[in-house]
């Protein structure tokens, strides 16, 4: 069932590096959904719902690859400096863990 699932991921990835425009990226979307409907495979539904009314956001990456993963990141730094400083009353103690973590 692990390697059923991990190859419809692969197939939905495979879309967006190997098409070259936003039409047939939405297009495929679509057809990759439906063969999800097909064989009844309920685990995507959260993800199929959020792609129904994304998809064209989606779309566009295969336009200029572009992906919001820095933005991504910089919020995990700072979650994570939020953990590390939690109690921490002396903001310069805290700039201090701060610039610790970040090298």
């Amino acid at each position: 069932m692990l390697e059923k699932i991990y190859h419809i991921r692969e197939s939905f990835h495979h879309i967006l590096d190997n098409t070259d425009t936003v039409e047939k990226a939405i297009k495929a979307t679509d057809n990759w959904v439906e063969e999800l409907t097909k064989k009844e495979i309920t685990l995507f539904d959260g993800f199929v719902k959020t792609l129904k009314n994304t998809k064209e956001y989606i779309a566009n990456y295969v336009e200029n690859y572009l992906s919001n993963a820095v933005t991504e990141g910089l919020n995990n730094l700072i979650r994570s400096v939020r953990r590390t400083a939690f109690g921490m009353t002396n903001f310069e103690n805290l700039k201090l863990r701060v610039l610790a973590i970040s090298c």
